[in-house]
Parts: C-alpha cells; sequence; structure tokens
C-alpha cells in the first residue's frame, strides 16, 4: 500500500525501486511509517513549482495527477537542442537516485546473502558440533559398555576359577579320603592275615607236639605189642583184618575228612585274599600309572601357557601333584612288599600243610595197626579160632596194613 503511490494495482520502475527500500529497510529491524513520508515519495510523482529551486508536496495532487502526454518528435528533437533544464536535471537526479538505490538494495542482498551464509555456516557448525557431542557420548557410552561386559566376564571367569578350584579341592579330599580308607582296610586286613597265621602256627605247634606224642605212644605200644602179640600175630587171620579196617576206616574217614575240609577252606580262604591282594595292587599300579601320564601331560603342553599365566599356582599343583605321585609309589611299594611277605607266608603255609598231612597219613596207618593189635589181644578165643581154622595170619599182614587201608 505504501509503494503504490497511484493505488491502480501496479507498480511502475519507481515503485518497485520505492517498494524495494521499503522491504530493505523492514528487514534491518526498523518499523515501517503508517504514511508514506514526502522524502520517499519518487520525483516523478511531485510538482516542480516554478522561479524557485524548491519542490512543494501536494497530497492530493498525487491523486489528481494525470499522466504525461507523450511529445512528439519534433519537441523531442527541439529539447535535444535545447540548453539543459530543470527538468534535465530532476531526470539525472532521479537516475542518480535510482543507481543509489540499486547500489543499496544489492549491497543490502550481499549483505543478506553473507548473513544466511553465515548462519547456515553456524548452523552447520552447529550440528556438527551436536554430532560431534553425539558422537562422543556414543563413544563413551559404547567404551562404558565395553567395559562393564569385560569387567563381567572377569568376574565371571574369577567364579569359573574358584568353581574349579573348589571341584579340584573336592576331588582331592575325596581321593585322600580313599586312599585313608584303602590304607586302613589293607592295614586291617594284614592284621587280621598276621592274627590268622599267628593262630595257624600255634596250631600247627600244637599239632606237632601232639604228633610226637603219638609217636612216643605208638613206638611204646608197638614195642609192647610186638614183645607181647607176635606170637598171635602170626595165626591171626586175614579176614579179620580187613573187616577191622573197613571198620577203622569209616570211623576215621569222618575225622579226617572233616580236618582236610577245614584246611581245604582256609587254603581257599587265603587264596581269596591273595586274589584281592593281587587285584588292589593292580589297581594301585593303574592308579599311579595313570596319575604318571597325567603329570606328564600337564608338564608337557601346559608350560607354555600356564607358566606365564599362572606360575605360582602353576607350581604349587606342580608340586602337589609330584608328592601325590610319591605317596602313591611309596604306597604301591608297601603294598608289593606286604603282598610278597603275605605269598612268602602262604608257600611256607601250604609246605607245613602237605607236610603235615604227609606225617598225618604216616601216623594214621601206624594208629590202625596198633588199633587193629590193640584189638586182637582182649579176644584170644577169636585168635585160637582162627589159628584152629587153619587160616594162619602170617606176620607180614601187619606190614600189609597201610596198603589195605
Amino acid at each position: 500500500n505504501l509503494s503504490d503511490i497511484d493505488q491502480d494495482g501496479k507498480l511502475t520502475a519507481e515503485e518497485f525501486i520505492l517498494a524495494m527500500h521499503l522491504i530493505d529497510v523492514a528487514m534491518s529491524g526498523q518499523p515501517l511509517p503508517p504514511v508514506l513520508p514526502p522524502e520517499y515519495i519518487p520525483p516523478s510523482f511531485r510538482r516542480v513549482r516554478s522561479g524557485s529551486g524548491m519542490s512543494i508536496i501536494s497530497s492530493s495532487s498525487v491523486d489528481q495527477r494525470l499522466p504525461e502526454e507523450p511529445a512528439s518528435e519534433d519537441e523531442q528533437q527541439l529539447e535535444k537542442k535545447l540548453p539543459v533544464t530543470f527538468e534535465d536535471k530532476k531526470r539525472e537526479n532521479f537516475e542518480r537516485g535510482n543507481l543509489e538505490l540499486e547500489k543499496r538494495r544489492q549491497a543490502l542482498l550481499e549483505q543478506q546473502r553473507k548473513e544466511q551464509e553465515r548462519l547456515a555456516q553456524l548452523e552447520r557448525a552447529e550440528q556438527e558440533r551436536k554430532e560431534r557431542e553425539r558422537q562422543e557420548q556414543e563413544r563413551k557410552r559404547q567404551l562404558e559398555l565395553e567395559k562393564q561386559l569385560e569387567k563381567q566376564r572377569e568376574l565371571e571367569r574369577q567364579r569359573e576359577e574358584e568353581r574349579r578350584k573348589e571341584i579340584e579341592r573336592r576331588e582331592a579330599a575325596k581321593r585322600e579320603l580313599e586312599r585313608q580308607r584303602q590304607l586302613e582296610w589293607e592295614r586291617n586286613r594284614r592284621q587280621e592275615l598276621l592274627n590268622q597265621r599267628n593262630k595257624e602256627q600255634e596250631g600247627i605247634v600244637v599239632l606237632k607236639a601232639r604228633r610226637k606224642t603219638l609217636e612216643f605212644e605208638l613206638e611204646a605200644l608197638v614195642s609192647v605189642a610186638s614183645l607181647r602179640l607176635r606170637p598171635a600175630l602170626e595165626t591171626l587171620d586175614t579176614t579179620l583184618i580187613p573187616a577191622i579196617f573197613h571198620l577203622l576206616k569209616n570211623d576215621k574217614k569222618h575225622q579226617l575228612e572233616g580236618k582236610l575240609q577245614d584246611i581245604r577252606c582256609r587254603l581257599t580262604t587265603q587264596r581269596q585274599e591273595i586274589e584281592s591282594t593281587n587285584k588292589s595292587r593292580e589297581l594301585r599300579i593303574a592308579e599311579i600309572t595313570h596319575l604318571q601320564q597325567q603329570l606328564q601331560v600337564c608338564s608337557k603342553p601346559q608350560c607354555s601357557a600356564s607358566e606365564y599365566q599362572h606360575p605360582e599356582q602353576n607350581g604349587d599343583s606342580l608340586l602337589t601333584l609330584k608328592r601325590a605321585l610319591e605317596a602313591k609309589e611309596l604306597a604301591r611299594q608297601q603294598l608289593r612288599e606286604q603282598l610278597d611277605e603275605v605269598e612268602r607266608e602262604t608257600r611256607s603255609k601250604l609246605q607245613e600243610i602237605d607236610v603235615f598231612n604227609n606225617q598225618l597219613k604216616v601216623t594214621r596207618v601206624c594208629v590202625c595197626v596198633c588199633v587193629c593189635v590193640c584189638v586182637c589181644v582182649p579176644y584170644p578165643n577169636l585168635l585160637g579160632c582162627f589159628v584152629s581154622s587153619g587160616s594162619g595170619l602170617p606176620y607180614s599182614a601187619c606190614h600189609r596194613a597201610p596198603q589195605l587201608y
């Protein structure tokens, strides 16, 4: 409304320049006047008072001004020939004003462009700063997250290591308890075997003493019987001796079978104990071999990595494993020595039992002969019957008695 002076809805060149100037004023932050000041009115809309150098502006003349009629070509040529008039000066001033306005408009446009560039640059710098801050915060957040994850992994590794150590301690305690239990059982078993051996030796001593007593009695009986009953024995019938031996055989057979069965049971028990001792020794040897293999495996591949990471812990573990291996080796040697001793004792017992069996057989035969002789002594009539029947019993029948028995 301020730039359209003639209110025709169109802008001429001067009105357009005025509108651009008002736009620059408004963009610079200055308030626009409600009414157009006189100094903003273009020169073509002013009236020049004749005879003076001053211009008088009439507000009613702006609305009542009529468009100028074009001059004819002759008048224009005449004006070119005429000297410079006031209108020429006014037109020249108007052109200079337009140039000045154009310069100012260009300067304002350049300033506006620079301001826009400066604002855009500031906005880009602010965006870059915000982006850098966001990236820095993201980097810090990522580093913090990585630290937390690393800390969590370290805690997990520590818990896993403590769990593994606890399992190893439990296994070591269990193995130690099993070893103590096995040693206690072996000690008790060895003591039982020693007690049994002592009992067997005492029984053997008693049997040897009894055997000697029986031998002395047998010698006395044989000497007395041979002196007193030699004539009766020569006439004894051969059929009586097998009957007597048959009776004695049935009686003594059960006793001797019981004794032999007892001896066999003892031998079987000792053999089973020897077999169990051999099995325990083999198990100990296998366990020692397994521990040696583990020691070799632990000493070769784990030295490169474990020694640099946990040298003190690996040294303690290796020392503990070596001590356990030495204890196992010592226990194995002790068990082997004990087993050898038990085997030697068993062989000596078996030899003593065989000797005793042989001596028992000889003593049994001698006792049978003596009993046979003693049975024939209280019955002289029976002996006379045998003699009168003609079935004489030679003296060599007594020597054949062991074969008949």
